[in-house]
């Protein structure tokens, strides 16, 4: 004879809870966790693709409010991922340089220089990131040393068309970064 059990999970709603916003802090960033400590909250680590991260949990008003903010904290990281893998795939190395020319003639241990370089390049990266799709692929076979036959045909378009959009586009580029160097 099999006896029948009745299987219920003990789940009770516990009204005490109020939800959270996962605040993110940033890793080694001890201060603000010893902050958020200091002041009541809870800070976790949570291992997010195999990496710990610290959040502090911040108390809310309404389930609403806390997936409306965490949502907003999720695009923001989404956003900065995405910024980071571009930044990444602008980078060059030391020897692509020397293979292309470079020379290390300047002064880059100069602080006004360095300065100069960093502003440079932030605002290049910036000008970069306004681009198109179509101009940033032409971009990138300008510096990749790629002919302007070669690009017309990787394109397919006309040769006299890319020239002239080749044109107005480092021209653009070039009125964009007139300020720096």
């Amino acid at each position: 004879m099999i006896k029948k059990t009745n299987t219920r999970s003990n789940i009770t709603n516990n009204q005490s809870r109020c939800p959270v916003v996962y605040y993110p802090i940033d890793n080694n960033d001890y201060e603000s966790i010893r902050f958020y400590e200091n002041n009541g909250y809870t800070v976790k680590t949570i291992s997010l693709n195999g990496n710990p991260h610290y959040f502090a949990f911040i108390p809310v008003e309404t389930q609403e409010q806390a997936r409306r903010i965490n949502q907003a904290f999720i695009q923001f990281y989404l956003q900065e991922q995405d910024s980071f893998q571009l930044r990444m795939d602008n980078e060059i190395s030391i020897d692509k340089m020397s293979d292309i020319g470079y020379g290390s003639t300047v002064n880059y241990n100069d602080p006004a220089t360095i300065l100069e370089n960093l502003a440079t390049m932030k605002a290049l990266f910036y000008e970069l990131n306004s681009l198109t799709d179509g101009e940033y692929h032409i971009c990138q076979m300008i510096g990749s040393n790629v002919s302007e036959s070669e690009m017309a045909a990787e394109l397919n378009i006309p040769y006299k068309e890319l020239h002239k959009c080749k044109q107005k586009l480092l021209k653009r580029l070039k009125h964009q970064l007139k300020g720096y160097r």
